[in-house]
């Protein structure tokens, strides 16, 4: 939008601007997380009962939304509702943003459905839940997953702006921002580069934004560093996430097979490449359901049903999926949860604490859940396709000391900034200076967040080009 009416440069960290042709293919990213990559860097967070857990970070252009923008979904008008209080935006804005860019500008398509993602239907109507579309996140809702894929290839904000014409400089990582005498940002510095403008707009993701922030500002004519009154820990939130793993008593397709098998992994990739529907058009999840209070129109917690079921996250065991039986699982996300973590720097390292569970409630809200998904799964129609809960007997027994073992990062960080910025986006107390990412929001929307990001990006980049031609610049 900005290309449209005035010079824009984009500086990005990351070297690479795209991943090779294979990882495009939407659930092909997941192989990147095996091992040591250029392309993806494994970062670990404290976890509950002394844990560390995976959180990866991109290094391609396009950051978290080309490793983790697939699932798409939007939210309705109660999960946005502080968002858009905050920002004073109207919720008939964000629809009709929504409508502009999925499924036009950004492809959309739907999970394959087979028999077991029926029964799993089957037995959420028989508990009074009825089918919907799964990206608007209703309570007492469920339908098949939908995802930001083409034909073949994923798509992601990338997608969107490919026709823009602005200059990309790979390579550049933003170290400080650049002040003058007037409380200004006029520019930033990349190592011993200078590049003024106009106007600066971050949007690095929780942990490049927050990172930027946290480091001193360089006057811009005598080069000397600057404080500023920017609280050095700001609160952060991440997506506890559960799951109940399931070994099939059906020979249905799993991903765990696949894994094991080279000519069930070409096989598939042939199909895929032909355009029909399988477990590639997606993240591996094919079907949602939303648990909440219809009452007060508030969904708490989403659950997917994902065709695959691991004892060990980022190939712990020198595996994706360590045992080749086919089977499921059902992942547990809480949407809001009430645990606030925080972020800060430490010197040169960034220190991320989500602070999973530390608040009781969202314990008892996976607690109450997973038991739940217990008595569904050992009711007809479900049943039928389980020959083995795995950990069944700690999930019984010691529920919560099975949660804490088990909680893993939802990998959607939101946070840091959303207090230092005004209704506009704009950094409080500082001229000429914008925020647009997910450091910015201080309430999930949706359970997925690049959605979110996405439309709030299209908000803001409309009120930017008005402003702009407002001013005559």
């Amino acid at each position: 939008k900005l290309s449209q009416i005035a010079e824009v440069m984009m500086l990005e960290r990351a070297k690479r601007k795209a991943y090779p042709i294979w990882y495009r293919i939407p659930l092909m990213i997941g192989f990147l997380f095996r091992s040591k990559n250029p392309y993806v860097t494994t970062l670990n967070m404290p976890a509950p009962a002394g844990r560390h857990v995976p959180f990866f970070q991109s290094e391609v252009l396009g950051g978290a939304s080309v490793i983790n923008g697939c699932v798409h979904v939007v939210g309705d008008k109660s999960n946005w509702r502080n968002t858009l209080q905050k920002f004073d935006i109207g919720w008939s804005v964000i629809e009709a943003a929504s409508s502009r860019i999925f499924p036009k500008a950004i492809p959309l398509k739907t999970a394959r459905q087979d028999e077991l993602d029926e029964a799993l239907a089957q037995s959420l109507g028989q508990k009074g839940y009825h089918q919907a579309n799964s990206g608007s996140l209703l309570a007492g809702t469920f339908g098949p997953i939908i995802n930001t894929v083409g034909r073949v290839f994923r798509t992601s904000v990338r997608s969107h702006y490919q026709s823009a014409h602005y200059k990309v400089v790979l390579d550049e990582e933003v170290t400080n921002l650049l002040i003058d005498d007037n409380n200004q940002i006029v520019g930033v510095k990349c190592g011993t580069k200078q590049y003024l403008a106009d106007k600066i707009i971050l949007c690095a993701g929780v942990l490049g934004t927050n990172k930027l922030v946290n480091k001193p500002f360089i006057h811009v004519q005598t080069g000397g560093e600057v404080a500023h009154n920017i609280p050095a820990k700001r609160p952060i939130r991440d997506h506890t996430n559960v799951r109940i793993n399931v070994k099939l008593s059906k020979n249905l397709e799993s991903l765990n097979q696949i894994d094991h098998s080279f000519i069930s992994r070409i096989w598939l990739m042939i199909r895929h490449l032909l355009g029909f529907k399988t477990f590639l058009r997606g993240t591996g999840a094919t079907s949602s359901f939303h648990l909440g209070d219809e009452a007060q129109d508030r969904t708490d917690v989403r659950v997917n049903l994902l065709r695959f079921f691991e004892t060990g996250r980022a190939g712990s065991k020198g595996r994706f999926f360590d045992d080749p039986k086919a089977g499921f699982s059902l992942s547990v996300t809480i949407v809001n949860p009430h645990s606030k973590g925080v972020i800060y720097s430490k010197g040169d390292d960034l220190i991320i604490h989500p602070a999973y569970l530390h608040d009781d409630r969202d314990m008892q809200k996976v607690k109450k859940t997973v038991q739940w998904l217990l008595g569904l799964l050992k009711e007809a129609p479900m049943r039928d396709y389980v020959e083995e809960i795995i950990d069944l007997d700690d999930i019984e027994k010691q529920p919560e000391a099975f949660i804490l073992n088990n909680t893993y990062s939802g990998y959607h960080l939101i946070g840091g900034c959303h207090e230092l910025v005004d209704s506009h986006f704009q950094l409080m107390g500082y001229s000429n200076i914008a925020i647009c990412d997910a450091s910015i929001l201080s309430d999930y929307p949706a359970s997925n967040i690049h959605a979110p990001v996405v439309l709030l990006a299209e908000v803001f980049g409309d009120r930017l080009v008005e402003e702009l031609k407002y001013h005559g610049l």
